[in-house]
């Protein structure tokens, strides 16, 4: 029932233990000892004879020895250090890469957004440029036509299921900006500009290069809610946008 460590027995030592049932119910424990001329004395009211017994055979142990403990008594289990509260992260990032079918040929595209995460969720604002591509009217044999572009703005809502060696994070984006067109190889060319409106979802992930940098990786789907149609007087219509987009890119991304 007790362990001691090795330890040098005690001397001039002398105990005296007393068990009395008492009339109310329960027990009277006391355990008293002398050494070197000092006294020591303890009462316990213990419920039971068993515990009055094992309360006893403690408070000897401890008086003979005070490194004693109870056998199969495990050593406290160091104290955890305290997790970090969850806080808020500003973020920037800064991507490039391909359109398709949302201009008449694939398209270069430059993006730019800043954002906060907290936990496993993220919001982000985004400005992005999608490079003018020619369209040309396929039944004119001098390939009159004209160049269309786009830019705009959005705004991402995000979830991050995955966070291991990296950062996965799904995402809905509803994007507002305006079509760019220009007339080509005609007479009387005419820029102008149309709404742009569409949703979308989006799949970004993460790679760090340390607590700041990091390498992103991203793929977009756009459903267009406005498709103009692109055309030139007397020649019909250039172009009209496809309902679904998507875009491919990477690029990197700053915390601070």
């Amino acid at each position: 029932m007790l362990h001691k460590e090795p330890e040098q027995p005690a001397e001039d030592l002398a105990l005296s233990v007393q068990i009395r049932e008492q009339a109310s119910g329960g027990f009277q424990l006391v355990v008293r000892a002398r050494q070197h001329g000092d006294a020591l004395e303890r009462v316990l009211e213990p419920k039971t004879c068993a515990d009055a017994l094992e309360a006893a055979a403690v408070v000897v142990a401890l008086a003979v020895d005070p490194n004693s403990k109870a056998a199969g008594t495990q050593s406290p289990e160091p104290a955890r250090e305290p997790s970090r509260p969850a806080s808020l992260t500003l973020r920037a990032a800064l991507l490039g890469g391909v359109a398709l079918r949302e201009l008449p040929q694939p398209a270069p595209f430059l993006s730019a957004d800043t954002g906060l995460d907290y936990r496993d969720f993220s919001a982000s604002l985004e400005a992005f440029w999608i490079a003018p591509e020619r369209a040309r009217l396929a039944s004119d044999a001098t390939g009159r036509g004209g160049e269309i572009g786009a830019f705009g703005g959005s705004l991402a809502a995000c979830y991050v299921p995955v966070r291991d060696a990296g950062r996965l994070s799904t995402c809905l984006t509803a994007q507002v900006g305006a079509w760019t067109s220009k007339g080509n190889a005609v007479l009387h060319p005419e820029a102008k500009l149309e709404p742009w409106l569409s949703a979308g979802a989006r799949v970004r992930y993460l790679i760090p290069l340390g607590y700041r940098l990091g390498v992103l990786l991203q793929v977009d789907a756009t459903w267009l809610a406005s498709r103009p149609d692109f055309f030139l007087d007397g020649l019909g219509t250039v172009f009209v946008p496809p309902t679904f987009g998507a875009r491919l890119g990477s690029g990197l991304q700053v915390r601070f």
